[in-house]
């Protein structure tokens, strides 16, 4: 089940047609319960369930859009996430997909995130700052610079109410959602395999390899970014295809979780940092990116350490193991109850 468009005759690459409907299309109905799973299906086939779970993750994203009123944070969080999701999906199945389809893909769901991006970037320069300046033993030093710094930037740049642009840009973001959920289904071919889904691990595991090595070393913050990404990338993967069944080893999986978690807050000081430096600097935006800047080697090191027999090549068999005992699973579940 696929949320549907006004037209239902748009060609099977996404025509122009469809833009011009996209006025008149509403974000889904927030999911039931049921509805709300963000993992691949045990009762379905393949193809089908990767069309369900595609359009469950962009319902989720555009729920959102019920309670960014009350709770703009959380909504822009819950709503990147979920677009986030879409995107790792896509990537999963990029061999298999046209490139003209994926490209198109690709690009909707891009400039969906990035419409995001200043909502989340103010929250998570905050929250960071907050953590960078509590985790300081310096005698409350970098607590004063933390509460200069809000203060200047507060009157550099005033922001609007929260919840007054978070509402504008989730709803615009959300009303493009409909229309990538249909051409994934139109896109996705109908021999789609669990061979292209392995092929698809396999490929997204060794970009997350090669993000790892080019992170190694002081300084190299847009090689971190990119292994924060492709992990995370990742993880996605892997919770779409296991989440909610017993299939793939459990630690394994989580590890991958934290990792991307654990990336995540890294690459969050590096934002502030950039923040930091940004425009006219002073003395405290200047004794905030030192720490920030130690902070983030700190966490690179131990990251790099801590990973090293999780990124190994023996996980690629991981990747084969997973991707057959989800085969058997499913096909054992589907000819149990063939209704």
């Amino acid at each position: 089940m696929v949320v549907t468009t006004a037209n239902e005759n748009e060609s099977k690459d996404g025509a122009a047609s469809d833009d011009a409907t996209a006025e008149s299309q509403t974000p889904a109905a927030p999911p039931s319960p049921r509805e709300d799973r963000l993992f691949l299906p045990d009762d379905r086939k393949l193809r089908p369930g990767l069309v369900f779970a595609f359009d469950r993750i962009l319902r989720r994203a555009a729920a959102q859009v019920e309670r960014v009123d009350t709770e703009p944070a959380v909504a822009v969080h819950e709503f990147r996430k979920s677009v986030r999701r879409a995107r790792a999906l896509l990537a999963l199945l990029r061999p298999t997909l046209r490139k003209r389809h994926y490209r198109k893909l690709a690009n909707d769901l891009r400039a969906v995130h990035r419409a995001t991006s200043p909502l989340r970037d103010s929250d998570v320069l905050l929250s960071t700052l907050d953590r960078l300046h509590k985790a300081a033993d310096d005698g409350g030093k970098a607590r004063s610079a933390a509460e200069q710094w809000r203060t200047e930037r507060a009157q550099r740049a005033p922001d609007a109410p929260p919840s007054t642009r978070a509402a504008h840009v989730l709803r615009e973001a959300a009303a493009r959602l409909p229309r990538i959920s249909v051409r994934f289904e139109r896109a996705l071919p109908r021999k789609t395999s669990w061979k292209d889904v392995a092929r698809g691990l396999r490929r997204t595991f060794a970009r997350a390899q090669a993000a790892r090595r080019s992170a190694v070393g002081a300084g190299k913050d847009d090689a971190l970014h990119d292994w924060r990404k492709r992990t995370k990338e990742l993880n996605y993967q892997l919770e779409t295809l296991t989440r909610g069944s017993t299939i793939g080893p459990i630690a394994t999986r989580k590890r991958f979780a934290d990792l991307a978690e654990a990336l995540g807050k890294a690459t969050d000081q590096l934002v502030l940092r950039e923040a930091l430096e940004r425009g006219e600097t002073t003395d405290s935006a200047r004794y905030l990116a030192e720490l920030a800047t130690r902070d983030v080697e700190n966490r690179r090191a131990r990251l790099l350490a801590d990973s090293d027999e999780l990124m190994a090549n023996a996980c690629q068999r991981f990747v084969d193991d997973l991707v057959a005992q989800a085969r058997s699973a499913r096909r054992a579940l589907i000819s149990a109850n063939p209704g």
